[in-house]
């Protein structure tokens, strides 16, 4: 070593002249230059181009080719070059080549432990003007090279290596990362291999302030984590152990270059190899898995696991086999018993604790799409929630915890969860004996399809005695306004309609539950206004029907009465329009008999007029009448029956439960919903378009049923009076002879009488009648043809919307309507019209 120092020095004083008092050369930059030149000396870094005079030769011409391409300067070196190989064939080129190539270039700094030079070196011809300028250049006292050894970097590392500031290592809170201080100047390959040390404790203080802080407030997967981390820092915390020691330990046989300690930075460097690569890794782990809990983490750490590198895989699926501990925890809980133990919210189920019971089964749990693990299949992670809801569904609502805590977990499930084939397998088997155990509950000791096939014959009116015998009872007190009508007279009136039909003998189970709601009556016109059955349900059947599903009821109920109540009214009038047609014909009879030639043809004029009233009446009578038997026929062979066949077979077919959407509660919740959602879309739905119009013609139908009723009982009275006046004017006639026929008569009206009684009540003389005077221009026969005008139009209309209809079953529905083409044809619209001018013509030849 001595014999280098004096050769550098030598060499040094050869360009700077003698360090004397005459020297202009300061003595700190004298020595500045001696460490300079003993770090190149002791450099281990291997040129990038091997040590071969051809070799180093084709370099610079190529060099020379690239930056300059007039290939000018690259024929002269080729000439200077083998000019210089004539003078001395013998001589080693390959040094002087090589250094001439490296001043070529200008040199660059290196990133950790640069070293400033001067500005002048930047342009300098070669070694002799490098250290001329670095002679006279005023250098700072810090800027001294190797000013700190080798042993208190080592020192320093161990303590930075611990996440502890170093005498000249410190951190950097700005760029979080380790910095060696301003005054340290180090080489170049020294400061590169500081720098990579530095970096296993910028890692192991990230990953240790990651585990202390998600360590304690985070949740139970986090926790799960960093438990594991900490114990690949123990790990770590030996390899530091073992470096201590190393340091501590005086080998007295050093190698030249080696520290005292018997330990270099190369050294530590080859025991940190695989160390760092973990860190690194881990590190990488911890900046994916912030911000994250629960299944999100699981998930970026389960991206590490198909990772092709063998060390990746293996460090990454420790971790997410020790991460996912308490989320299979919270699983396996969940399909065994049905318990949700998540204080974390780290699963991907919810619990809204707030949700009333009633919406136990619809809204109290829920799915979590963003924590759900990647590596479950999402048909699996939807079996799994069904599973715990139908558990904790048969616990808190059907009674039967029993058979829930019968279900045992099988101890390796907890360790085989993370295995696709076994959780698929375990999750089948589970999911379809909780799912069979669930419904045999519901339809056997809850008998639910029984309870619906209720509400298909009370709500829906399918048990026709029993609407029958409802609207009897109801009879003519619904047509008072609402506000007098009180629930327990309206409930006394279905009581007494259960009992008068065979609807006595169903199960009082079903029986007990129809009730009556009195809906709103400030805008109510009558009592079939405020008048709605209702169903009542307990638990669990409640949970599973919404009120916006029984609300589909209520509603089709509501309109399907007032389609029963149109049918009655119509029934009704026709068994009177019967009845008056029979006593019509036999007092026409009877005045044949008896008239006189002078009031004949008066009395013959006034019953073609009248006949006319009732023929349109009884006419438009059957009209209806068949509007109205074609929609009920409709309705319940077509929509509802056909529905509830459809639910039946969804339900009941085997081949149907194959389908994932159709099996459980959630597929009989979804089935039940087509099925009363369908009814209710086909008959009021918005997007049909004729439920406005099937309204407003019932109101039609009841107007000309109130109309016609009234010509009836006009009617009726007219005809008991005559007949009492024809009676006593018999009794007067015959006097007190007991043998006459007037005794086979006098029960009976004359038709004709009738007539003229019934035109005086109007004020309409026959005899001198003015041209529109008449019984054809009296307020009820105008009411009646209002009404069967209207009724006809309206048809009409409604004919037309079906037509149009996209759907084929509509189109059916018009042909039932229109069997004849008679609104088609247009013949409809002007029959009304034609039976007013018609009645209008014979009261004018009357005259």
């Amino acid at each position: 070593m001595a014999d280098l120092s004096n050769a550098l020095e030598a060499f040094v004083t050869s360009f700077l002249g003698n360090n004397d008092q005459q020297s202009n050369v300061l003595p700190q930059h004298r020595q500045s230059i001696m460490a300079m030149c003993r770090g190149i000396i002791s450099s281990n870094i291997a040129p990038p181009i091997g040590s071969n005079e051809k070799s180093i030769s084709e370099q610079i011409q190529k060099d020379l080719i690239l930056h300059h391409p007039n290939s000018q300067q690259a024929l002269k070196f080729k000439y200077l070059y083998e000019k210089l190989k004539d003078i001395n064939p013998d001589r080693d080129r390959w040094p002087i080549l090589y250094y001439m190539f490296q001043c070529s270039h200008q040199v660059t700094e290196p990133a950790f432990g640069r070293i400033e030079y001067p500005p002048e070196f930047k342009n300098s011809r070669g070694l002799e003007d490098i250290l001329r300028a670095s002679a006279h250049r005023e250098l700072p006292p810090s800027q001294t090279m190797d000013n700190v050894t080798e042993e208190e970097l080592i020192r320093d590392i161990i303590f930075v290596m611990q996440g502890i500031d170093g005498k000249h290592i410190i951190w950097d809170n700005r760029r979080q990362v380790y910095i060696i201080q301003n005054n340290v100047v180090i080489s170049s390959n020294l400061g590169d291999l500081t720098r990579r040390l530095t970096e296993v404790g910028r890692l192991y203080r990230y990953i240790r302030d990651y585990v202390e802080e998600e360590g304690q407030s985070g949740g139970l997967v986090t926790q799960s984590l960093c438990s594991s981390l900490q114990e690949e820092l123990r790990q770590y915390y030996k390899l530091v152990a073992i470096l201590e020691a190393q340091q501590a330990k005086v080998d007295l046989d050093t190698l030249p270059g080696e520290s005292s300690s018997g330990l270099t930075l190369r050294r530590i460097n080859t025991w940190i190899t695989e160390p760092l690569h973990k860190l690194r890794l881990i590190d990488w782990m911890v900046e994916k898995c912030k911000e994250c809990k629960g299944g999100q983490t699981l998930s970026k750490i389960h991206t590490f696991t198909v990772n092709g590198d063998p060390f990746i895989q293996e460090v990454s699926n420790k971790l997410l086999a020790a991460a996912s501990e308490p989320f299979n925890d919270i699983l396996v809980r969940w399909i065994t018993i049905g318990e949700l133990v998540d204080p974390h919210e780290e699963c991907f189920i919810r619990e809204n604790h707030e949700v009333p019971p009633q919406d136990m089964w619809r809204n109290r749990y829920s799915l979590d799409y963003d924590m759900i693990p990647i590596y479950m299949d999402p048909e699996i992670t939807k079996k799994i929630f069904l599973i715990g809801k139908s558990l904790n569904f048969l616990r808190m609502a059907c009674n039967d915890a029993d058979w829930v805590i019968e279900q045992e977990a099988p101890s390796q499930v907890i360790h085989g969860l993370r295995n696709p084939t076994a959780l698929d397998a375990f999750v089948n088997s589970v999911y379809s004996r909780v799912s069979k155990r669930l419904m045999e509950v519901l339809m056997n000791k809850y008998r639910l399809m029984e309870h619906i096939s209720a509400m298909k014959r009370y709500l829906l009116l399918e048990q026709g005695d029993f609407v029958l015998a409802l609207i009897e009872n109801m009879g003519t007190q619904m047509d008072q306004p609402g506000r007098i009508h009180y629930r327990h007279n309206l409930m006394a009136t279905v009581e007494t309609a259960i009992r008068s039909s065979n609807a006595q003998f169903d199960d009082s189970e079903f029986l007990r539950r129809i009730d009556v709601r009195i809906s709103d009556t400030k805008h109510a016109r009558n009592g079939w206004d405020v008048f709605n059955l209702r169903y009542q349900l307990d638990a669990p059947l409640s949970y599973l029907l919404s009120e916006n599903t029984l609300n589909y009821y209520y509603k089709l109920s509501f309109f399907l009465l007032r389609l029963k109540r149109v049918g009655n009214s119509l029934q009704m009038l026709w068994h009177r329009q019967m009845v008056s047609a029979r006593l019509s014909v036999w007092d026409k009879n009877k005045n044949r008999e008896s008239s006189s030639s002078k009031t004949g043809k008066k009395n013959n004029d006034s019953e073609n007029r009248i006949d006319v009233i009732f023929v349109n009446a009884k006419a438009a009578s059957n009209e209806m009448i068949q509007f109205i038997q074609q929609l009920e026929r409709y309705i319940y062979l077509k929509v509802i029956e056909g529905a509830w066949e459809k639910l039946k077979k969804v339900i009941n077919d085997p081949i149907a439960k194959i389908n994932k959407d159709t099996t459980g509660v959630d597929g009989w919740i979804s089935a039940h919903n087509e099925y009363i959602v369908g009814i209710y879309r086909t008959l009021l739905g918005k997007r049909l378009n004729y439920g406005n119009i099937l309204t407003r013609v019932f109101d039609t139908i009841l107007q000309f049923c109130a109309h016609a009723n009234e010509l009836l009982d006009d009617a009726i009275i007219q005809s008991r009076n005559k007949s009492k006046n024809n009676a006593d004017s018999q009794s007067a006639n015959t006097g007190n002879n007991s043998g006459g026929g007037g005794s086979g008569s006098g029960p009976k009206s004359n038709f004709s009488e009738f007539l003229e009684k019934m035109n005086s009540k109007y004020k309409t003389k026959l005899g001198d009648a003015s041209p529109m005077s008449g019984f054809g221009n009296n307020i009820q026969e105008e009411n009646i043809n209002k009404a069967i005008t209207k009724f006809r139009e309206q048809i009409c209309d409604l004919i037309r919307i079906l037509v149009e209809h996209p759907d084929t079953e509509m189109h059916f529905l018009a042909v039932s309507f229109d069997f004849n083409e008679f609104y088609s044809s247009g013949v409809g619209r002007a029959a009304a019209h034609r039976t007013s001018i018609t009645s209008d013509g014979i009261g004018g030849g009357g005259r």
